[in-house]
């Protein structure tokens, strides 16, 4: 199924089964989940959530000032994110740059040459690969691979409990 134009207030939010084409934006605060490939030929700006088995944004992804998240379940392809959160079961493909993104990766998050990772967290399960990271300014930039973030988060959510307890 394809949509002309923009998800936005003619549109409002989207919930679909089956592979569905957006031939312009995700505007700021609407939600589009899709059970099925999902390719956007826009951007995707500071939305509510978007959600798709398979996701390519031919243009970036850019989170805002209120909660906004991506997740796909097998891959995620973007030209570049800019402050988003992203999360993909798979692998997470993009073209020119991740910069200060929370980005989580079950398998490879890989950047294009001549791509960069700057600020943010980037957490693979295998490898993350990019031709630049961190940069001059001192932006903290975390890079993690080979790690489970999903297991490594609830340990430090568990260790927190434990030391709001205390020792008994």
């Amino acid at each position: 199924f394809e949509t002309q134009g923009n998800i936005d207030y003619k549109t409002g939010d989207i919930d679909f089964t089956g592979d569905l084409t957006i031939n312009g934006d995700i505007t700021t605060g609407y939600q589009v989940r899709v059970n099925g490939n999902l390719l956007v030929r826009g951007s995707i700006y500071s939305p509510r959530l978007v959600e798709a088995t398979t996701l390519e944004c031919e243009g970036g992804i850019i989170g805002g000032e209120h909660e906004s998240r991506v997740i796909c379940r097998e891959e995620l392809k973007v030209r570049f994110a800019e402050n988003a959160k992203l999360t993909c079961a798979g692998d997470i493909i993009v073209e020119k740059a991740l910069v200060n993104c929370r980005t989580i990766a079950g398998r490879n998050i890989t950047v294009d040459k001549p791509g960069k990772i700057v600020g943010g967290l980037t957490a693979a399960m295998c490898d993350v690969l990019a031709w630049q990271i961190g940069a001059p300014s001192e932006v903290k930039t975390d890079v993690r691979a080979g790690v489970d973030f999903g297991c490594e988060s609830e340990l430090t959510s568990r260790k927190r409990s434990l030391e709001i307890i205390g020792p008994e």
